[in-house]
C-alpha cells in the first residue's frame, strides 16, 4: 500500500518502462530496498506483538518439563522423587528441647521455667517408593521414605550424652485415656508404678524413641498396649519399616499435566481424601501444595495453600514481601495468624478447643493411635498465639517470641516457575498437663512446651544460576521484546519512507527525462 501511494501517479509509466525500456539500476535498487525495509518493518511489528506470548508459552513448557513428574528419568521426576537430586543443597532438621529447671515447684503449682537447649542438627533425606501413575498421568501415587542423619559438626550439644529433665509424655497420655473412664485409675497406676511426671533422659532417646517404664507397667498390670515404646519423631531406616509406619497407605499428588495450577498438589494423604477429624467438609478435604513448589505464574498478591502433614490440615501462606535469594527475586510467604484462630473467631472448620495459636491434635491422635494424647501444636515460643500461653511459661533465657525470622514458617518462592528457593518450616510440640486427684493435685493446667523443630533448605548456587540463565533471562526477553523490537520496527518504517521517497523521485526524474527525449525526437 505504501508503494502504491508513492507511485500512484506514475505506476503505469513505470510498468510500461519496466516492460519495455529498462529502468535505471538506481531506481530498481531503491524499489528493492524499500520493499525489503517494508517487509522487515511488518515482520518486526508482528514479532513485537506476538513475540511475548510466544516466548511466555515456551517458558511455561520449559517449566513444566522441569516441574511435572510425568516421566521417570527426567529432571522433574528426580527433583520430586528425592531430596538428593543433582546439585541439591542438603536439607537440615534442627531440634530444640525444653529442659525443666524447676520440676518440684511445677508439681506444687508454680510456673514452669524452661531452658531451651539446642539445636541438635540432622540431615534430612527423603525419597518416594512404590511409585505409580494414573492412566492419564495427571496423578502420581507413592510412599515417602524419610531419614535423619545426625550432624555433630552443626550441633551445639551431643544428644547422646546430654540429659535433660523433660515431661513424661507417656504418663500424660495414659492419664488422658484413663480419665475418660475413672480419674482415680490413673492415680492408682501412677502410685504403683513409681514413675515421675518429669523424668531425666538424653535428648536422642526422647526424640527418636525409648522404652517407657510407665507404659511397660500399664501393659503388664492394667491393659495390653500395642507398644511400650514412645517417640516424638519417626526415622525411617528401611522401606519395609516405612511401609509399616504408613500402614501401607499411599499419598497422591497431581502432576500438573493439563493444569499447572495443581503442580505438587495433594489429592490424598495416607490413603485419605477426607481427613475426618475437623469440623466441616471443607476443612476435612485433603488439599494444598507439598511445599517443594507451587503453581506457575503466581499472580501478585495471591496467597498459597500448603498441606502440612504434621498438622493433618492445610494452611494459608500470605505474601509479605520480595527478597533476593542467590540472585533470584523471590516472594516471601509466611503463615498468617488467622490459621490458628479458634472456632469463636469464625474458624468453624477447626474446633480447636484451645486458645488462639494452638492446633488441637487430640482427635487425630485418637484416630492414628487410639489414644487421646493431649498434644497441641503451635509455632515456636507461641509465636502468633494468645499472649496468655507465653506468659504461663518462664523461658530461659528470656526470648522475644515476636521474632518472625526465628519462629514463623516461611517459604520463598520464585513466582514465574513456582520453585521454592528457600524453606524454613517450624513447629512446636506442646502437651496439656492437668492435675490428678491424688498424685499431683496442685499442678496448674498448662499447655506445656516440649520441643520445637525446624526443617530448612535453600536452593544451591548451581541450581540458582541455572534458574536465572534458563528461566529468568527468557522472562526478561519476553518482557522487553516489545520495547526492543518496537523501536527497530519504527526505524525500518522510517527507512521505508526515505527509500520510498527516493525511489519515487528517481522514477519521476526518469519519466521526465524520457518525455523530454521523446519531445526532442519529434521536433
Amino acid at each position: 500500500q505504501l508503494l502504491r501511494l508513492l507511485f500512484a501517479e506514475n505506476l503505469s509509466p513505470l510498468k510500461k518502462r519496466m516492460s519495455g525500456k529498462a529502468c535505471s539500476s538506481r531506481t530498481i535498487g531503491l524499489v528493492v530496498v524499500t520493499a525489503i525495509c517494508a517487509i522487515l518493518c511488518v515482520l518486526l511489528i508482528a514479532a513485537a506483538s506476538a513475540g511475548r506470548p510466544v516466548i511466555e508459552g515456551l517458558i511455561v513448557n520449559g517449566i513444566m518439563d522441569q516441574r511435572s513428574p510425568i516421566e521417570p528419568d527426567s529432571a522433574a521426576y528426580d527433583r520430586w522423587f528425592t531430596s538428593d537430586y543433582e546439585n541439591a543443597n542438603p536439607q537440615r532438621f534442627s531440634v530444640y528441647v525444653f529442659n525443666v529447671t524447676n520440676p518440684s515447684e511445677v508439681l506444687q503449682g508454680a510456673k514452669p521455667k524452661l531452658q531451651q537447649v539446642g539445636p541438635v542438627v540432622y540431615r534430612y533425606r527423603f525419597h518416594h517408593f512404590n511409585v505409580s501413575w494414573s492412566e492419564d498421568q495427571e496423578r502420581i501415587q507413592s510412599m515417602r521414605f524419610e531419614n535423619y542423619e545426625y550432624l555433630p559438626e552443626y550441633s551445639e550439644i551431643d544428644p547422646y550424652t546430654t540429659e535433660l529433665t523433660v515431661l513424661n509424655i507417656p504418663m500424660v497420655a495414659v492419664k488422658a485415656s484413663l480419665d475418660r473412664v475413672n480419674p482415680l485409675a490413673f492415680d492408682s497406676a501412677a502410685s504403683k508404678a513409681g514413675q515421675p511426671l518429669f523424668m531425666k533422659i538424653n535428648i536422642h532417646s526422647y526424640i527418636w524413641g525409648f522404652e517407657s517404664p510407665f507404659l511397660q507397667f500399664v501393659n503388664a498390670y492394667i491393659t495390653p498396649l500395642a507398644t511400650t515404646r514412645f517417640q516424638l519423631q519417626s526415622n525411617d531406616t528401611t522401606e519395609d519399616g516405612c511401609f509399616t509406619r504408613l500402614r501401607g497407605q499411599y499419598d497422591e499428588y497431581y502432576t500438573g499435566k493439563n493444569n499447572s495450577d495443581y503442580l505438587n498438589w495433594y489429592t490424598q494423604w495416607h490413603g485419605k481424601t477426607d481427613l475426618g477429624v475437623w469440623g466441616n467438609e471443607e476443612a476435612n478435604t485433603v488439599k494444598g501444595h507439598d511445599g517443594t513448589g507451587f503453581s506457575i505464574n503466581i499472580p501478585e498478591g495471591k496467597n498459597l495453600t500448603l498441606f502440612v502433614d504434621t498438622l493433618n490440615r492445610d494452611l494459608q501462606l500470605w505474601y509479605n514481601e520480595t527478597e533476593e535469594i542467590e540472585g533470584i527475586e523471590a516472594r516471601r510467604y509466611a503463615l498468617a495468624e488467622e490459621n490458628f484462630f479458634n472456632v469463636t473467631q469464625g474458624n468453624e472448620g477447626y474446633p480447636l478447643l484451645a486458645p488462639n495459636g494452638l492446633v488441637n491434635m487430640t482427635l487425630p491422635m485418637v484416630l492414628s493411635s487410639g489414644n487421646p494424647v493431649p498434644i497441641f501444636m503451635s509455632l515456636p515460643l507461641f509465636y502468633l498465639s494468645h499472649e496468655s500461653l507465653f506468659q504461663a511459661i518462664d523461658f530461659l533465657p528470656p526470648y522475644d517470641h515476636h521474632d518472625r525470622l526465628l519462629h514463623n514458617t516461611e517459604l520463598h518462592v520464585e513466582p514465574t516457575s513456582g520453585f521454592t528457593v528457600k524453606v524454613n518450616k517450624r513447629i512446636q510440640v506442646n502437651v496439656q498437663i492437668t492435675p490428678s486427684v491424688l498424685v499431683f493435685p496442685n499442678i496448674t493446667t498448662t499447655f506445656f512446651p516440649v520441643a520445637w523443630f525446624e526443617r530448612s533448605s535453600q536452593i544451591s548456587e548451581p541450581l540458582a544460576e541455572k534458574l536465572k540463565n534458563n528461566l529468568l533471562k527468557s522472562k526478561q526477553i519476553a518482557h522487553y521484546c516489545p520495547y526492543v523490537l518496537g523501536p527497530i520496527a519504527a526505524f525500518f518504517f522510517v527507512l521505508t519512507i526515505i527509500f520510498g521517497v527516493m525511489a519515487f523521485m528517481s522514477n519521476q526524474k526518469e519519466v521526465a527525462d524520457e518525455v523530454e527525449m521523446q519531445s526532442a525526437a519529434k521536433n
